[in-house]
C-alpha cells in the first residue's frame, strides 16, 4: 500500500494533537459540567442553569427558566499545585562519611 502525502500529513497532525492533549492538565470540571471556579469552598455550585417548566405530550421540555444548579458537591479532578523540585544529581561524596565522635570525656575533679 502506498502512502500519499495527504495521509502522511494527516497522521502527523493527529500525532501532534494527541501529544498536545497528553501534556495538558485535566480541566477541573465537575459532574454537573461546571468549572471548579463556579463552586465554593464547601463544593456547592453557584452556576445558573436552564430548568424545564413545561413539557409536550412526549415529555420533551417546551419552556425553560433560569434556576440554580442542584450540584451539592464538587466531584471533578483536584488541580495540582505547582511544585519545584531540583534535578537529582550525584552530589554525595565518593568516600563514606567519617564516624562522628561524641563530646570529649570529662574528668572527675
Amino acid at each position: 500500500m502506498r502512502w500519499n502525502t495527504y495521509s502522511l500529513l494527516e497522521a502527523a497532525k493527529q500525532e501532534r494533537l494527541a501529544l498536545e492533549a497528553a501534556h495538558r492538565s485535566p480541566e477541573p470540571v465537575c459532574g454537573c459540567t461546571h468549572h471548579l471556579a463556579k463552586h465554593d469552598r464547601r463544593g456547592r455550585c453557584h452556576e445558573q442553569v436552564e430548568v424545564p417548566t413545561a413539557w409536550d405530550e412526549n415529555r420533551k421540555p417546551l419552556r425553560y427558566e433560569a434556576g440554580q444548579c442542584t450540584c451539592q458537591q464538587y466531584v471533578g479532578p483536584q488541580p495540582l499545585s505547582q511544585v519545584y523540585a531540583e534535578e537529582l544529581t550525584d552530589r554525595w561524596p565518593t568516600d563514606p562519611p567519617a564516624e562522628e565522635k561524641g563530646p570529649p570525656p570529662q574528668g572527675n575533679t
